[in-house]
């Protein structure tokens, strides 16, 4: 069988799989029915060597079973760019595999997915790695093929003595968590396998000049069913292990998925978000407001204020006005009103849970939808699926979301509360995103909570949700903006800005409970603290209409600028510059469209005069869009731009060209 879609191809003849496009090429080879990663090859670049299987995930008799093969073209459902896609059926009287694996034109990687129906492998029988040929020398090594460690659904057989290896470890659960992105880096030791956590596993043969990216697109590091592992590696095979499964499963459960991402090494983050962009194709990106940052919780919301919302989101320029918890007839636990309110169990409280809270919108919410057309301004909801039975009203709770959208035009709507505590309520939050949008026609857009508890995270069903990242506050003194930017800073090395919610909230409350502390948010202007997460979706994290009229004239200024030119963001390379943020650096973000671009320049609390931005090109032709800065002279040269003079919290904003 052979398949062609653009620069993308698909062979299978002989029990040999060939998947590749311009830039990467994969060899699988089908030895006894278990799949063998032959090779992974570039036009520069080859990896390959070994008799390791690519999974091991289900007790599964590989000596009593067949294989099935079909390669199609697919979008994911509408959600995704179309992906040519080989899908593997692997059967045996208790259990089935299926693996598929696609590539995207014109991007160097290939990526899987794994799929398990039926018996999985008992506990006691796991095995480790150090009981399989694996460590066995190269003249030792046995002929058939050798089973990895249990749990592993992808792995890389190589022949390579000098590895420097880099896992970067990403982190969601931001209410615990407030530092997102960290790494480990190591020359490995060839003789035995070393772990490895994180999601990202980058192996560089600086000997040979020749690097690839492993990927884990599960949920991240500690939050798998089973099973902590997420890499392992010696100097004959790279694994990645899956989310784990423990029960038997009476249709395909996704027990995880893999990329190999190829190129140089200090381009492999930018070729993946390439891959993930395609898998994400984001229409729009919007600046949305929430009150909740404020903390008056759900004490506040009610038709008049919300009027009050919208009109000042219509003089700012926001695009969404959303409504978070306090909107509904029924009363949460978060509930600013009482201490005993329900959470998960919501229908068992009250049946009509999720209607429109008629005390607080006498005139039924009609009045807030026609009022927001008028201010041009767009409506979003927060919402909470139903925890019982492991999601099993997950439609019930779709109608519901379906009903206000097709009612009251509302489009957009923050999904928080999940606890996903196993296959099931995974399967049933994605039927309830799949049938949400196939009814909707992809015109309702989730902004999925990663704030708490086991959610799907940067990785699970990217496609569907932009993702609310950080709750913070100033009533708690939780909140800094170089610690906001440093997060957005560092993810958008590995995970398309585009993807993430960053918030902005009013850094002039609650200033007397910072002590003058020096990078407390009331030492940061307000449009400077939008300007540091605008390549995200800005989240304007407050009551709006507590702002100051400064505070609105330079929100203003500055939204009106940004929203000129965003279109020009949804596809650009985006990739932070300068030095990670701490509070006394200087930071930024580069915005590259190959022959123009735009440079977000940030210094922090930094007593230097001047700094370099190294650059990936020199530019020419700047043009200052906005600053709070007057005096920065800028100077560049040599793939560099220096800027000296800037003040304190401040930062340019500017578009230049490229020849």
């Amino acid at each position: 069988m052979e398949k062609i879609f653009k620069d993308c191809y698909i062979k299978y003849e002989n029990e040999t799989f060939i998947i590749g496009n311009s830039k990467i090429e994969r060899i699988i080879k089908i030895n006894d029915n278990k799949p063998v990663s032959v090779s992974l090859r570039t036009n520069e670049e080859k990896w390959e060597g070994g008799n390791v299987a690519l999974f091991n995930v289900t007790a599964f008799d590989y000596s009593n079973s067949s294989v099935l093969f079909d390669a199609y073209i697919s979008n994911f459902g509408g959600k995704s760019e179309e992906a040519l896609i080989g899908e593997f059926i692997f059967k045996s009287n208790l259990t089935q595999i299926k693996l598929i694996m696609f590539i995207f034109p014109d991007i160097g990687a290939v990526s899987s997915k794994l799929y398990v129906k039926g018996k999985v492998i008992p506990l006691e029988e796991n095995r480790n790695m150090s009981n399989t040929a694996i460590e066995l020398s190269k003249k030792e090594t046995v002929s058939e093929v050798v089973l990895p460690e249990y749990g592993v659904i992808d792995s890389l057989n190589m022949d390579d003595k000098h590895i420097k290896a880099k896992a970067v470890r990403l982190y969601d659960e931001t209410d615990i968590y407030n530092d997102l992105v960290s790494f480990d880096e190591r020359l490995l030791y060839r003789k035995f396998d070393e772990y490895f956590k994180g999601s990202f596993l980058i192996l560089d043969n600086y000997i040979d000049k020749k690097s690839v990216m492993l990927v884990s697109e599960g949920y991240v590091s500690g939050k798998k069913f089973f099973g902590n592992k997420d890499f392992s590696v010696n100097s004959d095979v790279a694994c990645v292990f899956g989310n784990g499964i423990k029960e038997d499963s009476k249709g395909y459960t996704y027990i995880g998925g893999a990329t190999v991402v190829t190129g140089k090494t200090d381009e492999l983050s930018l070729e993946y978000k390439n891959f993930y962009s395609a898998m994400y194709k984001r229409d729009n990106v919007y600046i949305m407001s929430n009150t909740w940052g404020d903390r008056k919780r759900d004490t506040s919301v009610c038709e008049e204020f919300i009027i009050k919302e919208i009109d000042i989101a219509g003089t700012l320029g926001v695009d969404v006005v959303q409504i978070d918890d306090g909107w509904q007839k029924g009363i949460t636990e978060n509930s600013g009103f009482t201490a005993h309110g329900a959470w998960g169990n919501f229908y068992d409280t009250d049946d009509d849970f999720w209607e429109v809270n008629l005390d607080k919108f006498p005139d039924g919410f009609s009045v807030i939808s026609d009022y927001a057309k008028k201010k041009n301004v767009k409506l979003g909801m927060w919402f909470s699926m139903d925890k019982e039975n492991n999601y099993a009203l997950w439609k019930r709770d779709a109608d519901k979301i379906l009903e206000l959208y097709e009612k009251y035009g509302v489009s957009y709507f923050k999904i928080d509360g999940l606890r996903i505590n196993n296959h099931t309520c995974e399967q049933n939050i994605l039927n309830f995103s799949m049938y949400i949008d196939e009814k909707s026609k992809g015109n309702v857009n989730f902004n999925f909570d990663i704030t708490a508890n086991r959610r799907y995270g940067y990785f699970m069903a990217k496609q569907y949700s932009t993702l609310f990242v950080e709750n913070r506050y100033t009533d708690w003194q939780n909140y800094y903006p170089h610690c906001t930017l440093r997060n957005l800073w560092s993810l958008s090395e590995y995970i398309p800005a585009h993807k993430l919610q960053f918030e902005v909230l009013n850094q002039l409350r609650n200033d007397e409970k910072y002590c003058g502390d020096t990078l407390r948010p009331a030492s940061y202007p307000i449009d400077y603290i939008f300007a540091s997460v605008m390549v995200a979706n800005p989240l304007i994290w407050m009551e709006m209409s507590g702002l100051q009229k400064k505070q609105i004239d330079l929100l203003k200024n500055i939204i009106s600028i940004y929203k000129k030119e965003r279109e020009h963001f949804k596809d650009a390379k985006i990739f932070p510059i300068g030095n990670r943020p701490d509070g006394i650096s200087y930071t930024g973000f580069h915005i590259d469209k190959n022959n123009y671009g735009y440079l977000i320049l940030l210094k922090e609390q930094s007593d230097e005069n001047s700094f370099s931005y190294s650059l990936n090109k020199n530019i020419t032709d700047i043009k200052i869009l906005t600053s709070n800065c007057s005096d920065t002279v800028l100077e560049p040269k040599d793939n560099k731009l220096t800027v000296k003079n800037m003040c304190k919290a401040g930062y340019i904003f500017l578009k230049y060209n490229f020849k």
